[in-house]
């Protein structure tokens, strides 16, 4: 054996390097709202009573995927909301690494969906212009995600900031889903048993169709990595300014009539 003792130090990842993996990661828009809710399932199922037992049953974990339209002031924005929230320690211990095994479970040794956390990851840092999620928990609002160059921070603004809850809503500008949600969640935002994750993604690649919000939902409802969760989880579609609907609720995306539309 050696007698060299080499001191460990954190690996060091070029950013060209994530490009190369990344590439592998431009997929379709269904697949990439499929791994958002993934995220939002894993988020809902790692809260747990002080028994060891889940917190929310499938029925009550709600998420809500919304397709925006091109603004004054916005471009064309995609959405995935969940009513859990993150702490600033858990953005630092388990989003900024890539490929942590444990990313996912955040350690707690159980079977999650994520896997290595990668994919919800490389969607937002590859297929839109810029993307963030805006997280709000326990009275603390933070915001983190990618440039335009794709690099990932904080944004100092909005980095484990004190506020009350409307104004967290205003600034992820989720306010209009909200009257949306059934009374219980509703309940348990304002009691501040849960916050919210908004996960946001800006001026997305390929899409170049007005209908084509319309085809990313019918696909998502029976895409493999999601047709079962949308098909025991609470989760909704909202296209612009249309009524939101229940995705997996028996109908069928050939059967469906899916409304709303948006300018790209």
């Amino acid at each position: 054996m050696s007698s060299f003792k080499i001191t460990e130090t954190p690996n060091v990842i070029h950013d060209h390097f994530l490009d190369i993996i990344g590439n592998d990661f431009k997929f379709d828009h269904a697949k990439g709202f499929a791994e958002w809710i993934k995220n939002s399932v894993d988020a809902y199922n790692r809260e747990v009573n002080a028994e060891g037992s889940l917190r929310y049953a499938d029925t009550d974990q709600f998420i809500y995927v919304w397709l925006r339209p091109k603004r004054e002031l916005s471009p064309v924005t995609f959405v995935c909301v969940d009513f859990v929230g993150m702490a600033h320690d858990e953005i630092e211990k388990a989003f900024k690494t890539w490929g942590d095994p444990e990313a996912a479970s955040r350690g707690k040794g159980k079977k999650f969906l994520g896997g290595h956390g990668n994919g919800g990851k490389f969607y937002m840092r590859q297929m839109f212009r810029e993307s963030r999620f805006i997280t709000y928990r326990n009275g603390k609002l933070n915001v983190f995600g990618f440039n335009a160059a794709k690099r990932y921070g904080f944004d100092k603004s909005y980095e484990n900031r004190a506020m009350g809850l409307k104004r967290a809503f205003e600034i992820a500008d989720i306010e209009s889903i909200i009257p949306n949600l059934p009374a219980i969640v509703r309940k348990r935002l304002e009691s501040g048993e849960c916050g919210f994750t908004a996960v946001v993604g800006e001026a997305p690649e390929r899409i170049k169709r007005k209908n084509a919000p319309k085809s990313i939902v019918q696909r998502l409802t029976v895409h493999p990595q999601a047709r079962r969760l949308v098909a025991r989880k609470q989760v909704w579609a909202k296209i612009d300014k249309a009524e939101p609907f229940r995705l997996g609720d028996g109908t069928t995306h050939a059967t469906r009539r899916i409304r709303g539309t948006i300018r790209v």
